[in-house]
């Protein structure tokens, strides 16, 4: 190979090498990073709704909209969406019921949990409502729902892919550019040996 192309090639080799180590990295890492996600949005979902079940036995729903930084709405159904507006996609549907699974083996009753996309000017955002026990009246809490990862790929992911590309390359590039002239030394060596013999 010409000496100009070689860094091109080590360049390439690097470049597939930490893609396929992304792509790895990612198969085996994503789903147990979407579960933890998962954990710690239950958690969250829970708390907000027994702290808002709580405070609406002092409070509005306006004002501990603004106590606590949440929507709260009152009415037999969560507000809708305006005309026009795109539904829940099937993986913030999917969300949803999975977020319901986990809310009724957490919480002492089993929410109704209501999933809505809009955008922020049309609606509260991406995420569900979830009603809440309350006596009084049936009022409901909104919940942000992040949309699962896909590209780009977590920093600390991209940042150990590169890191295993890295390596890999530099791996390679010993096996070839140092170990094989070795090799053909030792074995240069070896044949002036026998004919000196």
């Amino acid at each position: 190979m010409p000496p100009l192309f070689r860094p091109l090639g080590y360049g390439a080799a690097a470049t597939g090498f930490t893609a396929l180590a992304l792509l790895l990295l990612h198969l085996l890492l994503a789903q147990r990073l979407e579960q933890q996600q998962r954990r710690q949005l239950v958690s969250q979902v829970s708390a907000t709704v027994l702290l808002t079940e709580v405070a609406l036995e002092r409070y509005s729903p306006l004002e501990l909209s603004e106590l606590i930084g949440t929507r709260v709405a009152v009415g037999p159904h969560p507000p809708q969406a305006p005309p026009g507006v795109q539904p829940a996609d099937s993986t913030l549907r999917r969300q949803a019921e999975a977020l319901r699974a986990d809310l009724c083996r957490k919480l002492n009753s089993c929410p109704v949990v209501w999933a809505v996309g809009q955008r922020a000017p049309l609606g509260p955002g991406r995420g569900v409502w979830v009603q809440l026990n309350s006596p009084l009246e049936t009022a409901w809490v909104f919940a942000p729902i992040p949309a699962l990862r896909g590209w780009p790929p977590d920093p600390q992911l991209f940042t150990l892919a590169a890191a295993m590309g890295g390596l890999s390359t530099l791996l390679l590039f010993l096996s070839l550019e140092v170990q094989r002239p070795l090799r053909q030394l030792d074995a240069a060596l070896e044949q002036i040996g026998r004919a000196h013999v």
